[in-house]
């Protein structure tokens, strides 16, 4: 802005420094977040791990630049964060998911996190995921690239090219339970049960029992079983003695199969 002195000259030494309103930067936002999910379920439901087999996952967002295209010599940072903990390994070159070569106006590009391993749950479990275009560093200092609405940089108050890098709601998942399923058998003078074998007398009595995890909704027997009436989905019994004198004499093998689902 130039200011007019006397005589209709222009006064260089009174001349106002000011934003120029026309002025573009970029801006940079969050699109969309991809949620994993294990085989057969939806989008954003996951198995969790167990002690033998830990299950993991990435996650997935779109970065977008819906103003004026960025320093293609500047490198900038995308961070994610499961329940507030900071997703991703810091050892790794691809820590907070870097966008490299600049991101032309109206562009995006997709970013993919590190592996997660998933909790160890009992019961349905539900998490929140967040992702922040150009984080870190982190607010009150603002990230690598500098950003405006398209209109131009506010001369007064917070920037909202700067307050709308960051996508959380509705962007929750769930960790469910893996279903198992144990057939556990004792001598019943014991009642100590095992999952691999047990000795017993003719004289002895055996049980078998059920161990069932995940919380299924349905548990059936496998036709061409010993085993095929539907049962309770929780841990139980076999009714009757399978090992009795008078089976073992009519009958050698016995193959029992649980099928549950949810």
């Amino acid at each position: 802005m130039l200011a007019v002195g006397s005589g209709g000259k222009t006064s260089p030494a009174s001349a106002v420094a000011t934003d120029d309103a026309s002025k573009r930067c970029p801006d940079l936002i969050v699109e969309s977040i991809t949620l994993p999910s294990s085989p057969g379920y939806p989008a954003g439901t996951v198995l969790g791990s167990t002690p033998d087999q830990p299950r993991s996952y990435t996650f997935g967002a779109v970065i977008k630049n819906q103003g004026e295209g960025t320093d293609a010599t500047k490198t900038f940072l995308n961070r994610m964060w499961i329940n507030d903990v900071v997703l991703g390994d810091p050892r790794s070159p691809d820590f907070d998911q870097p966008i490299s070569g600049g991101l032309a106006a109206n562009t995006t590009k997709p970013v993919t996190s590190g592996s997660w391993t998933a909790d160890t749950v009992t019961t349905a479990t539900t998490k929140t995921i967040k992702v922040c275009a150009d984080q870190p560093p982190l607010p009150p200092t603002f990230g690598t690239i500098q950003e405006a609405p398209p209109t131009g940089i506010p001369a007064t108050g917070s920037n909202p090219a700067e307050d709308n890098n960051c996508l959380i709601s509705p962007f929750a998942f769930t960790i469910l339970p893996p279903l198992s399923v144990q057939l556990e058998a004792s001598k019943a003078s014991t009642n100590i049960y095992r999952n691999d074998y047990v000795v017993v007398d003719y004289k002895d009595l055996a049980k078998l029992r059920w161990i069932v995890g995940g919380n299924p909704t349905t548990c059936a027997g496998v036709a061409g079983t010993d085993l095929t009436d539907a049962v309770t989905p929780q841990s139980y019994d076999v009714s009757g003695n399978p090992f009795s004198l008078t089976n073992l004499l009519n009958k050698i093998s016995f193959k029992y199969q649980l099928k549950c689902s949810r």
